[in-house]
């Protein structure tokens, strides 16, 4: 069994290291969109939108998507019923 706080630490790390990923994309995106036609600008445009909907699943005080079912798990554990 691994402990919470060491499953809190994992998941804060892949969440850490997303958001760097995701920033590094953007940015990247910002700048081929700079020197862009038209058509790459409204394409770059839709793939920046989805790099932006990564950082909404990893923000806040925990990483709520990957942590939500490792504390049900937890909790169902501390309270004696699994």
């Amino acid at each position: 069994m691994v402990p919470e706080n060491v499953m809190h630490r994992i998941f804060t790390h892949i969440a850490a290291a997303a958001l760097g990923v995701c920033a590094l994309a953007r940015a990247s995106i910002d700048f081929v969109a700079v020197v862009a036609s038209d058509i790459s600008r409204v394409v770059l445009s839709a793939v920046a939108a989805l790099v932006d909907l990564v950082p909404a699943f990893a923000t806040g005080d925990e990483f709520r998507f990957a942590n939500s079912h490792p504390r049900s798990i937890f909790e169902t554990r501390r309270a004696g019923l699994a």
